[in-house]
């Protein structure tokens, strides 16, 4: 079984990579965009978690495959809101538009907005799960909590719901160096069913898999932290607008 997976590129990550390459040229950012998330999912990354986890398992075989990549360039396009998935106006909070000098967004109203998003562009390709990137600070919704309590999420996806059109989506974090690709493995897991090790499964929370409810990582010393609990692409973008749209089967 394959999951196909269509990414989406928030500007922020657009920014990213052009500061990183130091260049104003849209080719260059666009190929290295393209070629780090093809490293980051068919590569020897998102998929190989997969394949590692499965592997003592005979009868199921599950790949994980990036088969398209939209990257939006701009947040507004001549006063007109472009990427309304991480637009502060659109999926912020009032009084929390900043925390640690990072655009705060929530992780409900940023994952029902990719669904609005993608479903306004009239895709004409299939795909089996959604899953969209940015450099902001995904909070919680319990708006009754701290803000140092809500800014520790980092991923959110419907759970059990890769069969249906309306919930087959996740979000992620991206700060770059490859650290969030446990982050996309584990909400990934969660769209196909999967809930936390330790919630009455025989995988316990403390040996770290894909799964465990949180993941600290050496480098960055984050958790991961799931805050989906709801049971269970892009028009052909202008060039000169938004950004651009590659298959990845070419």
């Amino acid at each position: 079984m394959e999951v196909e997976t269509l990414l989406v590129v928030d500007p922020t990550v657009y920014e990213d990579h052009k500061a990183f390459l130091q260049t104003t040229d849209d080719t260059a950012i666009f190929d290295h965009i393209r070629t780090y998330y093809a490293h980051t999912f068919n590569g020897s990354y998102v998929d190989d978690k997969y394949q590692r986890s499965l592997e003592s398992d005979p009868d199921l075989r599950l790949r994980i495959r990036l088969i398209h990549v939209l990257i939006i360039t701009k947040i507004y396009i001549e006063n007109r809101v472009e990427s309304t998935w991480t637009d502060v106006n659109i999926v912020g909070e009032t009084g929390n538009e900043v925390f640690n000098g990072k655009e705060v967004i929530l992780s409900r109203l940023t994952l029902n907005e990719l669904q609005s998003f993608v479903d306004r562009q009239g895709l004409t390709f299939e795909f089996d799960h959604v899953i969209g990137v940015f450099n902001k600070d995904l909070w919680s919704d319990d708006r009754t909590a701290l803000p140092s309590a809500r800014s520790p999420v980092i991923g959110v996806a419907w759970l059990d719901s890769i069969c249906s059109d309306v919930y087959k989506y996740s979000i992620s974090e991206e700060i770059g160096g490859f650290w969030n690709l446990y982050v996309i493995a584990h909400e990934i897991g969660h769209n196909l069913g999967s809930r936390h090790d330790g919630s009455g499964y025989v995988c316990p929370a403390s040996e770290q898999n894909i799964m465990a409810p949180f993941f600290e990582n050496s480098v960055q010393g984050s958790c991961l932290i799931n805050s989906a609990t709801v049971p269970d692409y892009v028009k052909n973008a202008n060039y000169e607008l938004t950004g651009q749209i590659w298959s990845l089967d070419g």
